[in-house]
């Protein structure tokens, strides 16, 4: 019987491990550019006031400036916690000298301990340089925030990112 194909290799240990460098390669974007940011979440409706966020985002699409991202929220809502992880989309609307504007948009799960729902959430982030620092950016942004287990929230973000 014979049995078409590239000869076998003489050493079954080589070829697991170019396998594996070949797979690492391809699932490292080429020259991805990412983002990190963090901050409070300002509530007018809450007590304490401020709440937390974190952000990690990657540049999808450098000529059209299009971002994926996933976001973390701990916001206090009627006396509870709520926390949601969502992922989403934004994308550059305008620049205004160093500071640019963005429009976003994204879902995911929210929990306040005792249930869980979906989450979505829309709105605008303004970035800019941050005072005294080459690498920092000043994060300013707004959303609206929906869940089953937090209703309809309004929040205002102060942070900075990498």
């Amino acid at each position: 019987m014979h049995v078409y194909g590239p000869p076998a290799s003489l050493d079954p240990k080589a070829d697991r491990m170019k396998r594996l460098l070949a797979l690492l390669l391809f699932s490292i974007p080429a020259a991805a550019q990412t983002f990190y940011g963090a901050g409070i979440t300002l509530l007018p409706q809450s007590s304490p006031k401020p709440s937390a966020w974190f952000v990690a985002a990657t540049n999808i699409s450098k000529t059209q400036d299009v971002w994926s991202f996933s976001e973390t929220d701990a916001v206090l809502v009627n006396k509870r916690i709520v926390t949601s992880a969502r992922t989403g989309i934004a994308t550059g609307l305008r620049s205004f000298g160093p500071w640019k504007l963005f429009a976003l948009a994204n879902a995911g799960v929210a929990t306040n301990g005792g249930a869980t729902s979906g989450a979505y959430a829309g709105g605008g982030v303004l970035t800019g340089p941050f005072p005294h620092s080459s690498r920092l950016k000043t994060i300013l942004g707004t959303r609206i925030i929906r869940s089953g287990v937090g209703g309809t929230t309004v929040t205002y973000n102060i942070g900075f990112g990498w």
